[in-house]
């Protein structure tokens, strides 16, 4: 093998897509399973629509998904540790803007043992009163140290001025953690928490045996979710810079609104996001970080929600390179959308893209993740097969047509967070 030579690149032909049919039910959440009696671990992973954007109270969600752990049913919050550690397993909770989730990672053989707390830390959380007042101390504390952070508070700026009064704005303070109580946790809970809304991911061994495990220990539970819908949504356009005194750096958010995954034009958008700062050899990398050396990192990346899809590009900056970044940025994506884009970039592009959606198809834990995202975003199988054919057929006329259409400095919502800067550049 003659190591001075590139290996030849390989197109990716076929994906091993896992089944979006429900292999059964308990108490009406569907069960999805991707299973290898191979591995010798099992994960479990209720999904359940109790994110940040279904509450009516500021960090109501997290604060939910976090006591859960924190005693549930007969379990106290040591005990609930205690086990954790002795059977060396992973019990974790999450929330995000549309979901929440609760997931369970063990050894196989353990799985009798462990189920039983699951279940009760998805049905019979006790939210103490002590535990509740120990959470909130800690996470208020942590917030107020968070909130001196030039990038959460642009995260924070960004959100408000993109998602206006709809149910997706971040909007919280160290105080609002005072304005919970654990009456309130459990009464968002008892909404949001219910299997007839749940889907039900067991991946890796024996899932076979987990379900009916789960079936013995869980309630039953049909009372149906309410959701929110998406009202208020009216990005603002235009620059908006937030002062913090004493900044050595500026945080930067760059957003505007993208297209779904079902949409015509999705592959082709996404490639153009790619060539932009989807990837480490992206454009705003190679100029602002390796030809500037403005940041040590930038990207641009596409989030997709139930509700609607957006593109941020983020980056920090030295406080007097922030105007010249900013311009830098416009650049980058004016000339996408003046230029078209040369043949071998688009070629490396595409083989990149390829490869990175064949990684999500590598490993158990990474198809039932994949398949968690078809079912959220109403995917068929046939999807991401179609998908990587389209990857592969976008031409250098299409990530033209696209930047023009979609990727529009005049309909960027941008916020900057740091010191007051000049153009030093």
């Amino acid at each position: 093998m003659d190591r001075a030579v590139a290996a030849d690149i390989q197109k990716v032909k076929e994906l091993s897509i896992p089944s979006g049919d429900p292999f059964d039910r308990i108490y009406g959440a569907p069960v999805f399973v991707v299973e290898d009696e191979t591995e010798e671990l099992t994960k479990i992973e209720f999904v359940f629509p109790a994110g940040t954007g279904e509450e009516n109270k500021a960090l109501l969600a997290t604060s939910t998904s976090s006591m859960l752990v924190e005693g549930a049913g007969k379990y106290s919050s040591q005990e609930v540790s205690e086990m954790k550690d002795f059977y060396g397993a992973k019990i974790q909770t999450a929330a995000g803007k549309d979901t929440a989730s609760v997931s369970l990672v063990c050894l196989k053989s353990n799985l009798e043992e462990l189920i039983p707390l699951l279940a009760s830390v998805i049905q019979e959380p006790n939210f103490p009163e002590k535990e509740f007042e120990s959470y909130k101390r800690r996470a208020k504390a942590s917030l107020k140290v968070n909130l001196e952070r030039v990038e959460i508070i642009c995260r924070l700026a960004f959100s408000e001025l993109f998602f206006g009064n709809s149910k997706y704005a971040e909007r919280y303070f160290p105080d609002d953690f005072d304005k919970l109580t654990p009456a309130d946790l459990k009464a968002f809970h008892e909404e949001k928490y219910g299997l007839s809304e749940a889907r039900i991911f067991i991946s890796g061994a024996r899932v076979q045996k987990a379900i009916p495990l789960l079936r013995n220990d869980l309630k039953a539970n049909e009372e149906s979710v309410s959701k929110l819908a998406l009202i208020g949504f009216n990005p603002s356009k235009g620059m908006n810079f937030t002062e913090k005194e004493g900044a050595l750096q500026s945080a930067i958010r760059v957003g505007f609104s993208a297209i779904s995954r079902h949409h015509d034009d999705y592959a082709a958008f996404y490639i153009t996001n790619t060539i932009l700062g989807g990837y480490f050899g992206s454009r705003l990398m190679q100029n602002i970080r390796e030809d500037k050396g403005y940041t040590y990192g930038i990207g641009s990346s596409i989030n997709q929600l139930k509700d609607l899809a957006y593109v941020v590009i983020s980056t920090q900056v030295g406080a007097k390179h922030t105007e010249a970044t900013l311009r830098e940025i416009r650049f980058e994506v004016n000339r996408l959308r003046e230029e078209s884009v040369p043949i071998e970039e688009l070629e490396l592009v595409k083989n990149y893209t390829a490869g990175g959606l064949l990684r999500n198809f590598d490993g158990t834990f990474s198809r039932a993740s994949l398949l968690k995202t078809m079912l959220t975003h109403q995917l068929s199988e046939s999807y991401y097969p179609a998908f990587l054919k389209k990857i592969y057929s976008v031409e250098a006329s299409d990530v033209l047509r696209v930047a023009q259409k979609y990727f529009d400095p005049e309909n960027f919502t941008i916020a900057v967070v740091g010191a007051d800067f000049v153009d030093n550049d």
